[in-house]
């Protein structure tokens, strides 16, 4: 970089498929009391394949870690908002949702143990 003076980043918006998957990815920390880390999320994202085999995220889509953070710390302040109005559907889980994400975490425990 330099003497120069910073460059400004553009911001972006996640798509609706990041976003699905960071929200299943907070749902079951809190369902299972295993919270995942930002690190683990950045590293399951790179290696997440969909039902054809294919690569599940672009490499636009990629998070790095700090950005699921702070993605995790926005629905953890918005959770803890809503309970504190006294609203008990803060997080709806369905089971369809929660199976999905069970199997796509044990496919890569599996993945993990034989590398």
């Amino acid at each position: 970089m330099g003497w120069g003076l910073k460059t400004s980043k553009k911001a972006t918006h996640f798509s609706a498929e990041v976003k699905n998957y960071l929200d299943s990815m907070f749902r079951l920390g809190e369902v299972t009391g295993r919270k995942v880390t930002p690190g683990e999320v950045t590293k399951r994202m790179r290696r997440e394949k969909n039902e054809n085999g294919v690569l599940k995220f672009r490499a636009g889509d990629l998070l790095t870690s700090q950005q699921v953070q702070s993605y995790f710390n926005r629905l953890s302040a918005l959770q803890k908002k809503s309970k504190i109005k006294g609203d008990t559907t803060a997080v709806d889980v369905e089971d369809a949702d929660l199976d999905a994400v069970l199997t796509a975490i044990d496919r890569l425990a599996c993945k993990e143990n034989f590398a």
